[in-house]
Order: structure tokens, then sequence, then C-alpha cells
């Protein structure tokens, strides 16, 4: 398998069930390694770069969203280094956080328990989203990062994301239609391997 995303990009990568499509996520990530030819960021191999520098400058969001006991605000700021009040509403607007977290009365200090309980699996994945986009990364990856959401949440989430994504790097995998508005280039893989990219 062979293709190029080019800085600034938005790109759906799309196949069957089993496909390699979560693989692609996993070498993107270096969870994966390899074994034979190489990823490379910005011209460099991913196995140059530690883990935790390469993870932390993506805004990553996988088909299991893991969330902590804890606040709303402290799983968003998971991750980032001291984000500021600013930074995470914003964060929590575009995800769609803010949607259902302003009519409980603790806010974004309602406690969670462990993986997220109290919250809907789509609740769960906003938090996730949010959590994504509070450092504002320059690549973002989306697994499957709406299955959970209902189409009302999906559809303003996705109109959100229009008007902020700007100049960032955007690989969603998904199986749904609707994130398809976000994207320029469609890669179509099937059995591990690229067999067809549409504009």
């Amino acid at each position: 398998m062979s293709f190029k995303i080019t800085a600034g990009e938005k790109v759906a990568i799309v196949g069957k069930v089993g496909s390699g499509k979560t693989t692609v996520t996993k070498l993107l990530l270096g969870l994966y390694k390899p074994s034979k030819g190489a990823v490379f960021i910005d011209g460099i191999d991913v196995r140059q770069i530690d883990p935790a520098d390469l993870r932390q400058a993506m805004g990553v969001v996988l088909q299991e969203v893991w969330l902590m006991g804890g606040t709303v605000r402290q799983n968003i700021a998971l991750g980032t280094e001291h984000p500021t009040d600013e930074e995470i509403l914003r964060a929590a607007h575009i995800a769609g956080v803010e949607d259902f977290i302003k009519q409980h009365p603790e806010g974004y200090g309602l406690r969670l328990g462990e993986r997220g309980e109290g919250l809907s699996g789509g609740q769960r994945q906003a938090v996730s989203i949010a959590r994504a986009l509070v450092s504002r990364p320059n690549l973002i990856i989306f697994d499957e990062a709406t299955s959970a959401m209902d189409a009302g949440a999906e559809t303003l989430l996705i109109q959100r994301l229009k008007e902020n994504l700007n100049h960032a790097t955007f690989v969603t995998i998904t199986h749904k239609g609707a994130l398809m508005q976000l994207v320029d280039r469609l890669i179509v893989i099937d059995q591990g391997k690229v067999v067809a990219q549409l504009s």
C-alpha cells in the first residue's frame, strides 16, 4: 500500500470491514511498525520520532473512546500541557460538548465514572473529539469518530469543523457518508491495497 497526503489536505480512507483502514491509523500513530517500507510524516520516518512526541503533535479520535474517571474538563485537557479555559471552551464548542454540558448544573466540573460512565456513547465521542482539538494540532485523525452520535449532533459537528479545520491536515476513516462533506479526496482500500483515489 502506498499513498501520499499533502499538508493541509482533507482525506477520507474508506473500504469494507477488514480492508485495513484501522491498521493504517495504527501505522500513522506508530502503534504498529511496518514490516516493509516506511511511514513518513513531514519527510521523517515515524520510527525516528518518540511515540509520545508523535502522538502529542496529532489530534486523534479512535474507534474505542477512552475517558478517565474525573471531570469533563480534565478529560478534555488530558494530553495537552496546561490548556487555557479559552482553549478548552473552544474545543468543547466545536465538538458539541458545550451543547449538552451547559444543561448540567455542574457544567465542566461534572464528574465521570471510569471509561466516561455518566455520558452516552455520542457524548463520550464528543469529549474525545474536544480532547483531540484542544491543542489545535496540524494533523487530525478520526477513526469512526462519530459512530455513536445522533444525526443532529453529527451535523453540528461537521458544520463547526468546516469552519475550524483551516490549514490542518485531516484524515477520517469512516463508513458514514456525512463526514465526506469535510474531505477533498477519497482513498479506497481493499485487502490492504489502495484500489482507487477519487477527488
